[in-house]
C-alpha cells in the first residue's frame, strides 16, 4: 500500500510501521525530574567513596579539589532539581523521545 506523505510517496511495511511507532516513543517533559534524582545519587556516592578513600590514606589535603568540585557538582544537580519541581512549570503536550530519556537516566 502507498501513501503520500509530504509530497513523497512512502511505502507502508512493517519496517515502516515499527520506525513510525519508535518516533512516537516520548515521555513527558516532567520526567526531567528524574535525571536529576540519579544525578543527586551518584554524586553523593562518588562524593562519599572519594572522601572515605581519601580518610583511609590520610590524604586528605591530596583530594580536597575532588570533594571540592563533587560538592559544586551536588550543588548544582539539587539546584536543578528543585527548579524542575518547583519553578518550571512543563506544559501537559510539551514530551521528548524515550531513547534521550534512557540515555539520561542510565
Amino acid at each position: 500500500m502507498k501513501s503520500i506523505s509530504h509530497f513523497c510517496v512512502v511505502e507502508h511495511s512493517s519496517k515502516t510501521d515499527f520506525m513510525f511507532a519508535f518516533q512516537n516513543l516520548t515521555v513527558p517533559h516532567s520526567f526531567f525530574s528524574h535525571f536529576y534524582v540519579v544525578g543527586t545519587l551518584w554524586t553523593t556516592m562518588l562524593l562519599v567513596a572519594v572522601w572515605s578513600y581519601a580518610m583511609m590514606i590520610d590524604q586528605l589535603n591530596d583530594v580536597w579539589l575532588s570533594v571540592f568540585m563533587l560538592l559544586l557538582m551536588e550543588a548544582q544537580v539539587m539546584r536543578r532539581f528543585y527548579e524542575s519541581v518547583n519553578v518550571f512549570n512543563y506544559s501537559p503536550s510539551a514530551r521528548f523521545h524515550i531513547s534521550g530519556y534512557l540515555l539520561g537516566v542510565l
